[in-house]
Formats: C-alpha cells, sequence, structure tokens
C-alpha cells in the first residue's frame, strides 16, 4: 500500500487494487474507494470492465500473458471512459441524475422488455432493479456494465442510482404489508430464483455470484 504522504496518481491506485484483490467484488471496491475517494468512480469503471473480461469464456489456458491482456483491457476502458465522461458531461442528458430505468431506456428506444433482454434479465429483475429493491451490494459488475453500457450511461450514475434511497411508494407497499415485517431489499441471488429466466439464464447469474463469493472467501 501506498504511503499516505504520496499523491496517488489514478495508475497508482488501480494497480494496488488488482495487487490487494484478486477479483473485483463490491467491498474491493469499496475497500479501495475509502482510502481513494477521489477516484471511486474510476474505481467502479475498472473493476465492471475487469469482471466482465473476467466473465467471457476462458482461454485454453490462462497465463500470465493472457492476464495481463485482460488486465490491459480493462485500464484501457478506464481511460476511454474517462474521455467518455469528459464529452458526454457536455450534453444536458448527462448532466441529469439518473432516476428511472425504464424511463431512461424509454428515451433511447427500448420498450421494457427489450431492454431487460439486452441485460440478460427479465421484467421482474428489471421492475425490482429500477425500484431499488435489491440490495447494491450484491448486484454483479457485469451486470451493472450491462445496464450502463446500453443506457449510454458511465457505470458510476447506475451504482449511485442502484445506491440511492428506496422511492417513496415502494417503503409505503412495504411498511403497510405483514405490519412492515416484510424485507424491503432483497439479493440478487434471491431475486434471480424468483425470477421467470430460464434454468439456463439462471445457472448464468448463479454462477457469477458463485464465483464471486468463492473468490471472496
Amino acid at each position: 500500500m501506498m504511503a499516505k504522504t504520496d499523491t496517488p496518481t489514478l495508475g497508482d491506485v488501480l494497480n494496488e487494487f488488482m495487487v490487494e484483490h484478486p477479483v473485483p467484488t463490491a467491498d474491493a471496491i469499496e475497500a479501495t474507494a475509502r482510502l481513494y475517494p477521489q477516484y471511486r468512480r474510476d474505481l467502479i469503471e475498472f473493476a465492471a470492465a475487469w469482471a466482465e473480461q473476467m466473465a467471457l469464456p476462458p482461454a485454453p489456458e490462462l497465463n500470465e500473458e493472457k492476464e495481463k491482456a485482460v488486465v490491459n483491457r480493462a485500464m484501457s476502458h478506464v481511460a476511454n471512459v474517462s474521455y467518455a465522461r469528459n464529452e458526454f458531461a457536455q450534453s444536458g442528458r448527462s448532466k441529469s441524475s439518473l432516476t428511472d430505468l425504464l424511463a431512461d431506456a424509454e428515451t433511447i428506444g427500448y420498450t421494457p422488455e427489450d431492454y431487460a433482454k439486452e441485460c440478460g434479465i427479465d421484467l421482474s429483475l428489471l421492475d425490482k432493479l429500477n425500484k431499488r429493491k435489491i440490495s447494491p451490494d450484491t448486484i454483479p459488475p457485469q451486470l451493472l456494465s450491462q445496464v450502463s453500457r446500453r443506457l449510454n450511461r458511465v457505470v458510476a450514475i447506475v451504482a449511485d442510482f442502484f445506491a440511492g434511497p428506496l422511492p417513496a411508494i415502494v417503503t409505503r407497499s412495504m411498511s403497510a404489508s405483514k405490519n412492515g415485517h416484510e424485507e424491503i431489499q432483497q439479493s440478487f441471488e434471491e431475486a434471480v430464483r424468483e425470477s421467470s429466466l430460464t434454468a439456463e439464464e439462471k445457472a448464468h447469474w448463479l454462477a457469477i455470484i458463485k464465483s464471486a463469493q468463492t473468490d471472496k472467501d
């Protein structure tokens, strides 16, 4: 870890992130972001790109050169996102905060069904994500990346949306049911198991979740 007297660059922080954490879990992101809050968004972007590369079908042999190529692609993605963020900031769309996934998707031509399909989820999962009924710490970086890319948003904006407060209509309906004893949020794994995804689609997301949990342990 760098000395506190150092002034780290983004490259320094990302290199430390990779050394300290073998996989880009949500806990790893938060731990590093607490140390370098100025790079929080960049860390989220990098982790999402890294996780997405890891989810691709593996090569026959994942040697050191292959691992380096994966990391380099993720680093390149961060650089591209940083540039795109500066360019995108000039538009009115990027300056407004994200308040509704479905409405945002519709503005660029998606129906709810098409948007859910593009993200690899079903309507029930999309609705829960939109209402923030899934704990943000359990949402896989791969899904965060897909949701963001199809909205033409940077990952950090969507991550901030998921981490925001529950809509008032959700808290009112939950408190009115079962005398307020029902859980307001559930894990992404629970939501996947309750969804109408096919067995193959569920297996895909559950494998990603299991892999993250194994690496975390």
